[in-house]
Formats: structure tokens, sequence, C-alpha cells
């Protein structure tokens, strides 16, 4: 969760102390992680696609 999932350090700071106390089980915290993941591979995905569009302004090949 801390690298590129959950910017805000208080929800981070949360999450572990619900982990530490035993209020959260790791099938939540791994549902969680699964959620986010997904958006964020969604969200790389798209910006991908438009950044193949300016491939030739910088002289880059890309294969397929």
């Amino acid at each position: 969760m801390l690298f590129h999932l959950i910017g805000d350090d208080e929800e981070l700071l949360e999450i572990r102390q619900e982990c530490v106390s035993g209020t959260r089980m790791c099938g939540s915290c791994k549902q969680l992680a699964a959620e986010k993941m997904y958006e964020f591979l969604k969200d790389h995905q798209e910006k991908r696609e438009l950044a193949k569009e300016h491939l030739d302004e910088y002289k880059i090949i890309y294969k397929k």
C-alpha cells in the first residue's frame, strides 16, 4: 500500500494501527490492495495509450 496505492500518510497510519491491533484482518487488507492496484494499473494503461500518440515527437520507435 505504501508504494503507489495510498498517498495519504494518515490513512496508511490508520491501516497500520488496525493491523497491529488485530482489528483489520489480512483478507480485507488484501482486498483493498487489489482494488487500489486495479485502479492504479487502469490509470497507468490509459496514460500509456495516450503517450503512444506522442512517440514520434521524441523519435522513439514503438514495437508491438
